[in-house]
């Protein structure tokens, strides 16, 4: 099974990693360690719920991409408007 990895620079320094097909999120101070990070959380997420792997109704990867950079631009204006799961991911994921 191959997953995505998306990374973004955190505020604070480091990187932040989502898996946008299980929603599975971490950090860390370079790229090798987030992605590690996130790595080992996708997988025990996928141990403790098989059933919940990748569906076809979730929202395509463009759409989640375009959210997650509406998200950011939001932050770099200084608009905040919050934003939850079901705003990225789709009612479904």
């Amino acid at each position: 099974m191959t997953l995505n990895a998306v990374l973004t620079p955190a505020e604070e320094g480091g990187f932040v990693a989502l898996n946008p097909e299980t929603g599975t999120t971490t950090q860390g101070e370079t790229v090798e360690e987030a992605l590690a990070n996130l790595r080992e959380a996708t997988e025990l997420y996928l141990e403790e719920f098989p059933s919940n792997r990748v569906q076809d109704d979730r929202r395509s990867d463009e759409e989640i991409r375009a959210a997650l950079r509406s998200r950011l631009e939001d932050l770099k204006s200084g608009r905040d408007p919050g934003m939850s799961f079901v705003d990225v991911f789709g009612e479904k994921a």
